[in-house]
């Protein structure tokens, strides 16, 4: 296996970016923080209706410049937080400007109850891609940073992910408890 970049965009909470950073450390990676030229409101509600309007008008957020080599990695780790029942305008942005025929495209998406289509979408957006397995991460919708997803699914999901003949597992990966390191 080639090089591996993970691709994200988090929000203030840097619930996405934990995942990232996980990911990154167990797979030897790279990571790229998607940051927008005009970041989004901090502010949940400012933060949906900015995106919503964006989304209904057809604008993709500019981003800022990135020093890495697209053609130098061959697979791509895509995380997101889930905005909308999809994926965060920032990451559309990026996978809008980019060919990944040929690349390897592992998603994952953190998310606090209502994943949607984020992963359906992320692979739809990476037209003549070869798919990893996805993953989606829940975190509590009142507490913000606190995982429920387990350490160990998502340790496992690493583990595997990048594994020829790895699939995907099913969608709601709640586990009914909180998140700790094992």
């Amino acid at each position: 296996m080639g090089k591996i970049l993970v691709v994200y965009y988090s929000l203030v909470n840097g619930n996405t970016k934990r995942i990232a950073d996980l990911i990154a450390e167990r797979k030897d990676a790279d990571t790229l923080r998607l940051q927008t030229v005009e970041p989004y409101p901090d502010n949940d509600k400012a933060r949906k209706k900015k995106a919503r309007e964006d989304d209904e008008k057809g604008i993709l957020p500019e981003l800022e410049k990135a020093n890495y080599d697209f053609d130098s990695y061959d697979t791509f780790y895509i995380g997101t937080p889930v905005w909308g029942c999809s994926m965060a305008a920032p990451v559309r942005s990026f996978l809008a400007s980019h060919d990944f025929t040929g690349k390897k495209v592992i998603p994952f998406a953190t998310h606090s109850g209502e994943p949607g289509d984020v992963l359906s979408d992320i692979r739809k957006a990476c037209e003549g891609a070869e798919f990893g397995p996805g993953f989606l991460i829940q975190f509590d919708p009142q507490e913000g940073p606190i995982m429920m997803t387990l350490y160990a699914e998502i340790f496992k999901w690493i583990k595997n992910s990048t594994q020829e003949g790895a699939r995907e597992e099913p969608v709601n990966r709640m586990m009914g408890g909180w998140g700790r390191p094992l």
